[in-house]
C-alpha cells in the first residue's frame, strides 16, 4: 500500500497517528501495530470525545487498553484525557503528554464582552445527535418564560439531524427565536461571533472544542456543560459559566 511504501522508502524514526473513536480507532490501532513492527516509534493522538461512548462496545475496552500500552507516546488534549488514558496503562506516566488543540487565532479583541438584552446566542458545530442540540428546546422554552422573546439563538452548522431539529423547533413554536443558518467559512464565523452575546455549547462528548477557543478569541463568553476538557477552558464566573447536565 501507499503507506507501506512511504515507511519503506523514508524510514521515519517516529510516526504520528491521529485517530477518532470506534472503527476509526480500531483501524489506526492496526496501523500502529504494523508500524511498530518496523521499529518505528509511535505517537498516538486520539481526537474524539466520543471515545467514552465507544467503551459501551463489549470488545472495545480491550482494544483500547492494548493500543495504549503499545504506543510509545500518547498526545492528550488536556488533563481530563491524560487521566482517562492513564487508566489503561499506568506503568509509564511520562509517555502521556498534554497537548491542547491548536487553532488559527482571529485578529479580534481579547476583552470579553458582557451579555445584555436582547441576547444573541450563537451555537456552532456539526448537527448530530451527540452535540446536545435538542437541549435547545427546553432551554429556549425556559428563556421565553424568563425574558419573553428578548433573545435569539442562531445555529451555524449542518449535519444529519438538521431536519429533525427544524421540525422540533416548529412543533414547539420556537421558530421565531431559533434560526438555523448554513455552514459558513472561518472568517465569516468570526464576524458572526463578534456580533453575538455569548456562545452556548451543549455537547457532552468533546476532545477539546475549537469553537470555545475561537469564541474567546472573539471576545465571547461561553455557557457549557461541565464535562470533558471544557472546565480546563471555561473558568466558571470569569470567562463563562458551567452547568451540570440534568
Amino acid at each position: 500500500s501507499e503507506i507501506r511504501n512511504i515507511l519503506r522508502i523514508n524510514k521515519p524514526s517516529h510516526a504520528l497517528i491521529f485517530c477518532g473513536h470506534g472503527l476509526s480507532f480500531i483501524e489506526k490501532s492496526w496501523w500502529l501495530i504494523q508500524i511498530k513492527k518496523r521499529n518505528i516509534k509511535t505517537i498516538l493522538a486520539p481526537r474524539s470525545g466520543l471515545m467514552v461512548k465507544s467503551l459501551e462496545l463489549p470488545f472495545f475496552k480491550n482494544i483500547l487498553k492494548g493500543t495504549i500500552k503499545k504506543a510509545d507516546y500518547i498526545l492528550c488534549q488536556g488533563k481530563y484525557w491524560k487521566t482517562f488514558y492513564l487508566d489503561y496503562d499506568s506503568s509509564n506516566e511520562q509517555k502521556f503528554i498534554e497537548f491542547p488543540n491548536w487553532i488559527e487565532i482571529p485578529q479580534r479583541t481579547t476583552t470579553l464582552k458582557k451579555a445584555k438584552l436582547p441576547l444573541s446566542i450563537a451555537v456552532v458545530g456539526w448537527l448530530n445527535s451527540d452535540k446536545g442540540l435538542l437541549d435547545l428546546i427546553p432551554i429556549s422554552l425556559n428563556l421565553k418564560q424568563e425574558i419573553g422573546s428578548n433573545f435569539e439563538i442562531i445555529i451555524y452548522g449542518k449535519g444529519p439531524i438538521k431536519n429533525l431539529l427544524e421540525q422540533t423547533i416548529k412543533e414547539n413554536d420556537l421558530d421565531e427565536v431559533i434560526k438555523i443558518q448554513p455552514w459558513i467559512n472561518q472568517k465569516e464565523l468570526w464576524n458572526k461571533l463578534e456580533t453575538s452575546s455569548l456562545l452556548l455549547f451543549l455537547s457532552r462528548y468533546e476532545g477539546m472544542p475549537n469553537a470555545i477557543m475561537e469564541s474567546f478569541a472573539c471576545g465571547l463568553p461561553v455557557l457549557a456543560y461541565k464535562t470533558s476538557t471544557i472546565p480546563e477552558l471555561v473558568s466558571d464566573g470569569k470567562n463563562g459559566y458551567l452547568f451540570e447536565y440534568n
